[in-house]
């Protein structure tokens, strides 16, 4: 006979707990330009596509045309701008989220600080927050923001990466895809301006 016994109270809460949270899928690419936002805007007219209700906030498509095209109609809940300096950044509108309560909300920048006096330090812990309230979250990150990878990045490019996510984050999503770009098109995206962050450090002013 196998070990079977009655499961406790707090077992049985546990996996309500699983099979009501949402399901996180993180598209990773390898520098800023690679095509993670716009495979992400792809997916979500998929989902939609299908009946799946889904929603976009903080997506960045730094007025790429062929990303741009992407958004269609897809519903957009307004993010919160801040600046820093000269640079504008977004932050998650949570209470709009998770008032509209979407099945699905596309976000980029999974390696994003927060405003000072967010409800959260991070974006991690904003995609944490909607997971827990049973919102399924995509999302992307560059491969050079995932710890202990950064540092390597630093030190064949000199840049110096303000925010990371932990590598053992990726253990808590359902899903990790990598985007694959030629080298080519790294170098014709870097000429056309599109990998300029790359180049000298500087965060790319946020869109949309």
């Amino acid at each position: 006979m196998g070990d079977y016994r009655r499961k406790s109270p707090e077992e049985i809460l546990e996996e309500i707990h699983r099979l009501r949270r949402g399901r996180l899928k993180i598209i990773i690419g390898a520098v800023t330009g690679s095509g993670k936002t716009y495979h992400m805007l792809r997916e979500g007219q998929t989902l939609k596509s299908q009946g799946i209700d889904v929603v976009i906030c903080a997506v960045s498509t730094l007025q790429r045309t062929e990303t741009k095209k992407q958004l269609a109609d897809l519903e957009r809940v307004p993010s919160i701008h801040w600046n820093e300096g000269e640079t504008e950044y977004k932050d998650l509108n949570l209470p709009g989220i998770v008032s509209r309560n979407p099945e699905v909300v596309l976000v980029d920048g999974f390696a994003h600080r927060n405003r000072k006096h967010a409800e959260h330090r991070t974006r991690l812990e904003d995609i944490q927050f909607l997971l827990n309230h049973g919102i399924s979250v995509i999302t992307t990150v560059n491969v050079y923001e995932i710890e202990g990878i950064h540092e390597l990045a630093r030190k064949w490019t000199g840049v110096e990466v303000r925010e990371t996510v932990p590598l053992t984050t990726l253990g808590m999503a359902d899903e990790v895809r990598l985007i694959d770009v030629s080298p080519e098109t790294l170098i014709s995206r870097l000429n056309e301006g599109h990998l300029q962050s790359i180049r000298d450090g500087r965060p790319l002013p946020a869109r949309i």
